[in-house]
């Protein structure tokens, strides 16, 4: 059984100063070198005329993703400065219900005292 050809050695091919050169590498691959391989665009453009409407094709649909994308990051950034107010709001409402609630337990604690407190005048009349 042959051997297959290193990752490194698959990519490189021969740069010509005056074409139209392409990167072949991906800058976020992390397994193979970082080895940059140029081809020709204007040759395999000749040979096949339908690729170019797949690459303008392709090239537009990719533009769309992006924008979509970006679209949706914005819209999940709007969406979550929104939820981190309305949680900011309901923190702070809740803390003033319960003033309001420990305020009000306090106030009918001194009222029911104040009604079952007796006062010396009325002792003395009975």
């Amino acid at each position: 059984m042959a051997s297959l050809p290193a990752i490194e050695d698959e990519y490189n091919f021969v740069e010509k100063p005056s074409e139209d050169f392409y990167c072949s590498v991906s800058p976020h691959s992390c397994s193979t070198a970082k080895t940059k391989g140029h081809f020709p665009l204007s040759l395999p453009l000749l040979l096949f005329p339908s690729l170019q409407k797949k690459l303008d094709s392709l090239g537009q649909k990719l533009q769309k993703m992006v924008s979509t994308q970006q679209f949706f990051k914005a819209r999940e950034s709007r969406h979550k400065h929104t939820i981190d107010s309305n949680n900011t709001r309901v923190l702070w409402w809740s803390i003033f219900e319960c003033s309001v609630i420990i305020g009000v337990g306090v106030l009918q604690v001194f009222v029911i005292r104040s009604l079952f407190k007796t006062r010396r005048k009325d002792r003395l009349r009975t």
